[in-house]
Parts: C-alpha cells; structure tokens; sequence
C-alpha cells in the first residue's frame, strides 16, 4: 500500500519533524551510541533528551507560551518559555541558546 500523499504545508511540516533524529539513552542516562527518528523515540518510549528554559522578565514573571494547536502532545496548552528536545551530539546549553533563538 503506497503512503498517504502529503496534501498541505503542515502536513509536510510534521512528517519531516517526526523524521528528526534524537541521540538514544539508556536508562541511566547514558549514551547508548545509537540514534533513533522522533516518531519512534516517541511511540516506543524510547529514552532521549530534552531542555527546557524558564525566563523571568524584570519583575520577576515566568514568561510562557502557548503550544500550537496542531502539537500532536499538548496541543494548545501553556508550556514553560523554551523547551526543546536535543539533536545529536548536541549539549544542554547548545539546546537551550537554540531554543531561546
């Protein structure tokens, strides 16, 4: 059976998101040496890392966003300011500065 066609821009937009690929970890937290696509990690509960980034503004407020209605977790609810999954080899802080863009 030949796969769906892709009919819109954010049809698009999520098959390449879900072809992502994120570092694998063991249950330890420890590099297994392997990679694995975002649709699998995610599907099979497979362990892989992620940030998240918490900015105040002056007064000390805890600035959040809201995730976009097409997010396939969450979707339209309030999130922390940045959270983003980490692409191979790639450390905390090399995530965070990319998520705060």
């Amino acid at each position: 059976m030949a796969a769906p066609a892709i009919t819109s821009v954010q049809g698009a937009v999520q098959a390449e998101h879900d072809e992502e690929m994120f570092d694998v970890y063991d249950e330890q937290g420890m590099p297994t040496g392997k990679t694995e696509r975002r649709s699998v990690v995610h599907a099979k509960g497979i362990w892989h890392q992620a940030v998240y980034v918490c900015v105040f503004n002056p007064e000390g407020q805890l600035l959040i966003q809201r995730r976009a209605k097409g997010k396939k977790v969450c979707p339209d609810t309030w999130d922390l300011s940045v959270a983003e999954h980490l692409s191979p080899g790639e450390s905390y802080l090399q995530g965070a500065v990319r998520g705060l863009g």
